[in-house]
């Protein structure tokens, strides 16, 4: 009964007392738990992958997922990953060396007044890797010029002389000035 009155008298203080407590055990046991799952996965991995399966193998969760990619690759942004993790698990499987940014890629164009290296027409610029991955020319920007698809399909992966070795000095002094 004393307690009852006591608390009557001081509820104010008798509730940010609790809500304080309250807020304290919640944030422990929350810490608690997330320590415990990490042990948990650390101990016992089977048993987490289990889990994540048993979620992943959902008919529902399989289509959503299915849904959302195919949505998402059709997106511009979407497209151009596509094209960069294409490049890149390529260039990784042939052991190429080096890589270069999208920067990178429009300031060579830029350089080039957007017109084919070879053709000298304005089209639509494609990739061409001076000295080809093939024979072991790296993905760096100096070993990159840019090319209409006609000019890349006629150069394929051959080493055109002369020119080629020209642009190549000239686009590595670029970069190399910046």
């Amino acid at each position: 009964m004393a307690d009852r009155l006591y608390y009557v008298s001081h509820k104010e203080e008798a509730k940010e007392y609790n809500h304080e407590h309250y807020r304290l055990d919640i944030e422990k046991s929350r810490s608690n738990s997330r320590k415990r799952q990490k042990r948990e996965m650390l101990e016992k991995p089977e048993r987490q992958r289990a889990r994540k399966r048993k979620y992943a193998d959902k008919p529902e969760s399989i289509e959503k997922k299915r849904i959302y990619s195919y949505n998402w690759v059709r997106t511009p942004e979407g497209k151009a990953k596509s094209a960069i993790n294409y490049a890149l698990r390529r260039a990784r499987k042939a052991g190429v060396l080096g890589s270069h940014t999208s920067e990178e890629w429009e300031t060579l164009k830029e350089s080039h007044k957007h017109l084919c290296s070879n053709c000298k027409q304005k089209r639509k610029l494609t990739k061409d890797h001076i000295i080809s991955q093939h024979h072991g020319g790296s993905d760096y920007i100096w070993n990159i010029q840019p090319l209409c698809g006609p000019c890349n399909r006629k150069k394929w992966y051959m080493i055109t002389a002369g020119t080629q070795l020209g642009i190549f000095d000239k686009v590595r002094n670029i970069f190399i000035s910046t």
